[in-house]
């Protein structure tokens, strides 16, 4: 019965990489959409993400 609960908490720990993944690629996505409705060089864009 341990085996089993520590087999879903290893299966619950390899799914979190993947969310965090999906998260930052939608994050980062919107970026472009973000940047273009914003009247800013992008010079100004680039030092205020850097």
């Amino acid at each position: 019965m341990k085996k089993r609960t520590q087999r879903e908490e290893r299966q619950k720990r390899q799914g979190l990489p993947y969310g965090l993944l999906i998260l930052t690629m939608l994050i980062f996505g919107t970026n472009g959409l973000l940047v273009s409705r914003i009247s800013v060089q992008s010079s100004q864009i680039v030092l205020l993400r850097s």
